[in-house]
């Protein structure tokens, strides 16, 4: 498996919540989201070297929004969250985001 860390340079695995930077139109905000997938970053002109796949769950504006996993492009940018700093209903919807069950991803073309 790839070796990830994140930007407090704990080691990222699969499973884990994290924190990260979104755009809601020309706002900032945060998302949280569990990490699906690690992937080696080769052949891409951008300096990260690790891809994170992540199921994303945030409150926009009104309600609670599930979003389709997805590769972020800025994976340096996230932070490994405790269950504790998760509003509750957030952590249930990311509690029923199951983890695929993933051979290692070094070895795995970028899509």
């Amino acid at each position: 498996m790839a070796e990830f860390k994140d930007k407090s340079g704990r080691l990222v695995k699969p499973g884990d919540l994290i924190a990260y930077g979104v755009a809601y139109g020309r706002c900032a905000g945060i998302s949280y989201g569990k990490v699906l997938e690690i992937r080696k970053n080769d052949g891409y002109s951008r300096p990260q070297l690790y891809k994170l796949r992540v199921a994303g769950v945030d409150r926009p504006w009104s309600g609670i929004q599930v979003k389709k996993p997805g590769f972020l492009e800025f994976s340096n940018r996230v932070l490994i969250i405790s269950r504790e700093q998760v509003e509750p209903d957030i952590l249930a919807k990311l509690d029923q985001i199951q983890v695929p069950d993933v051979q290692s991803s070094d070895t795995k073309e970028n899509p």
